[in-house]
């Protein structure tokens, strides 16, 4: 699973005091990424694009 987001959503992340996210998977926390982490363009894992 690839959880990615845009330089812009990074930004607004920040911007709105969230540092970090958290990912959880049946109440446990599996991962977490910095905000800062972002990707420039759509990473090439042969998914589906859904945005949000």
């Amino acid at each position: 699973m690839v959880f990615w987001f845009s330089q812009e959503t990074s930004a607004d992340l920040i911007t709105e005091g969230t540092e970090t996210l958290y990912f959880f998977l049946d109440d446990q926390e599996v991962g977490e990424a910095p905000t800062s982490l972002f990707w420039e363009e759509t990473p090439n894992c042969g998914a589906a694009v859904l945005k949000v």
